[in-house]
This record gives C-alpha cells, structure tokens and sequence, in this order.
C-alpha cells in the first residue's frame, strides 16, 4: 500500500509517531492515475480554467488557502513527505476534501512543477462578478482599491497582488487582466492572492470609473508622461489607483474620465517607464503611507 498504508504498521509510526496514527486513516494512498480524485486533480491542472478551480503546490500556499477559509477540494502528499505536526493539524481542518498521497511519480504526472513538491491541491478561490450599480453594496466595507485593466503578465498580477495586500489595499479589480487565480499569478504574488478580496468588472471605462465614485472612491489613473506628479498628489482619504497593459498603459478616455492623472517622477534621459507592477507598488506605498501618517 506504500508508504503511507498499513494502519498502525510500520511505516505509519515511522513518518507520523505512535501518537498521530490518525492520519493514516484520514489519507488514502493511490496507485492509479484513473483513481477519481487523482484524475479530477490532473484535469484540472492540465486544463486550466476548465473549472473554477485552481491547481496549486507547496506547503506555504497550501498553509495560506487553510488559513483564508477556502475551500480546499482534494490534497496529494508526497509519499515520503508527511503533514505532521502543525501542518497535519492544519489539514485536519479540511472537512469534505479529499486528501490522498502517492508516489513522487504521480505527483511528477500532474505536471505543475519540475520536481515533485511536497503536496499538490485543488482550491476554489472566489471572485465578486459586479457592474457598476452593484459595486457601492458589493464594497461597502472595503478599504483602498488597486484596479489592473488590461495588466497581461500572470508575473506583474502575481506582485500587484502582493504589494496591495502589504499596503492595505485588500480590493482589488482584475476583470480583463490576466488571471489573478491562475497558478502563476498565485505563485507569484506568495499567497496574497488568497487573501485580498478579488472582483470581477466586465464593462467599459466609462462605467468602471462611475461604478468606483458611486462607491465612494475617487479614481487615480497612472500615467508615464502627463498628470501631476505623484509625491505632490492628494489621493484621498478612499481611492483606487487604476494601472494599465504593459505596453500601452490606460487608454486616452480612462485617464480623462478619472478623478486623477498620476504619473512617477523619473530621471530625465532615463527609461521611457516604469514596469507596471513597479508602478503600481510605488503608488500603493505612497497612499498607504499618507494615509497612515508614516
């Protein structure tokens, strides 16, 4: 039965103690790649966005998914890798998932990494779909927001996300940006990507920018040339800062219909702009500290 099998034998003592032989009965041990959990977790990963789920790996991010409350669908543990201790009391909070173990062949299979990590798990990370009359209910309780319209690098998403939970700004709007849920992006931003409140706006400009004042935000646009420059910029006690696609920035009409046209001071005779998820973690610590007094 491999590693893992043999309820109180052997094995089991050896990788989990005399004390945590519980464990052996919580996970199951798989040999197939037809076994059906194993297989939903492969499809999955091989399809991405073929379902709402999201095939991660990695302890720290399995660890971040448990902590946020998310529902985590099915686990698989390298055989020779054990959730002992803190992280077995962890996985023990998984009501309904589906926790398995194998080989480090099949976790090879999977295909997410190129060396067999220590677990690969399946975890639903919600977005909040709303247009712009639904915006002031669906945010009503959220802090400072960071919008990232057409932001196409999984990368640059992955440390938005990062920076704008280190900055307190937990909304965050990626509707026509990359994936902010898919693995990249997740991996990228260490886990943050699990935490901040993800939504989810279909619609144009025009609307966007109503939907944020509707709410009570006033709406800072990044700019690489005109606007006022940001260490001389009021952004407001309740603001989201908008950043664009990586080569064209925020279209002409948004940058009008904001509230604020920011830009960054650079050297003169330097590079022609910021990488957008520079850019937009220089604006984000630059609101957070005014706001904070710091």
């Amino acid at each position: 039965m491999g590693a893992w099998g043999g309820i109180g034998g052997p094995s089991c003592r050896r990788i989990h103690g005399s004390d945590r032989e519980g464990w052996c009965r919580a996970i199951r041990y798989v040999t197939s790649i037809k076994d059906p959990g194993y297989a939903g977790l492969a499809k999955a990963a091989g399809n991405p966005g073929s379902t709402q789920e999201t095939v991660l790996d990695g302890v720290p991010l399995l660890e971040a998914a448990i902590h946020s409350g998310l529902p985590v669908t099915r686990v698989l543990w390298n055989e020779d890798e054990a959730p002992d201790g803190y992280m077995g009391a962890l996985v023990g909070l998984l009501a309904g998932a589906d926790v398995m173990s194998a080989s480090r062949h099949l976790l090879h299979r999977i295909g997410i990494s190129q060396v067999p990590p220590k677990c690969v798990f399946s975890v639903t990370i919600p977005v909040a779909r709303v247009d712009a009359a639904g915006m002031p209910a669906a945010m009503a309780d959220a802090g400072d927001a960071v919008v990232l319209y057409g932001v196409s690098d999984p990368m640059n998403v992955g440390v938005i996300l990062r920076h704008a939970e280190a900055f307190g700004y937990c909304a965050v709007f990626a509707g026509d940006a990359a994936g902010p849920r898919g693995r990249q992006a997740v991996r990228s931003s260490t886990g943050s990507a699990l935490r901040v409140r993800l939504y989810e706006y279909g619609g144009g400009p025009e609307g966007l920018i109503a939907g944020l004042r509707g709410a009570g935000y006033a709406a800072c646009a990044s700019s690489a040339h005109g606007g006022v420059e940001l260490s001389g910029a009021a952004l407001g006690a309740r603001h989201a800062i908008i950043v664009g696609n990586e080569t064209h920035g925020l279209g002409k009409g948004l940058r009008e219909a904001a509230d604020m046209d920011v830009r960054i001071a650079m050297a003169p005779g330097g590079a022609h702009s910021l990488n957008v998820g520079v850019a937009a973690s220089i604006m984000m610590y630059v609101g957070y500290t005014n706001a904070s007094g710091r």
